[in-house]
């Protein structure tokens, strides 16, 4: 599953695209990836509990890694994953991180590119002030 995931990085994510200026889906994901910055976790649990739990500890002691990636085994559905999706960044456990949601049937369309399309259930977290930093050197 994480093999997956890693071939969905560098094969959509990280490459150039025109709708974007020739730049990637986001410029943030080669370097973090080539500098071992991500750090994967398999679970099958959609518990909100849970979820928030790993999150919470991942973004108190984030200082090795630039990314929280939970990839999921089980199956849920968009709408319920979106809805999920939407407890977890307005916990207050969460308040310090950014999370972006991937799902094989997410419809989010960004100057015309499904960007949230993965082949693997995921939730990424990453740091606001780290993204912040990152965005303003770009």
């Amino acid at each position: 599953m994480i093999d997956t995931f890693l071939s969905y990085i560098q094969d959509f994510i990280e490459k150039p695209n025109d709708a974007f200026g020739g730049l990637p889906v986001c410029p943030f994901a080669r370097p973090a990836r080539l500098k071992k910055k991500l750090l994967f976790v398999l679970t099958n649990d959609f518990s909100p509990l849970h979820i928030v739990s790993l999150a919470h500890k991942w973004g108190l002691h984030a200082i090795h890694t630039d990314a929280l990636v939970l990839l999921f085994s089980g199956s849920i559905n968009w709408t319920d994953f979106e809805t999920l999706c939407e407890a977890i960044q307005n916990d207050p456990a969460c308040s310090a991180l950014e999370v972006f949601a991937g799902h094989p049937d997410s419809p989010i369309v960004i100057n015309g590119v499904f960007t949230r399309k993965d082949p693997v259930i995921n939730l990424q977290f990453n740091r606001k002030d780290l993204l912040n930093k990152l965005r303003k050197s770009y």
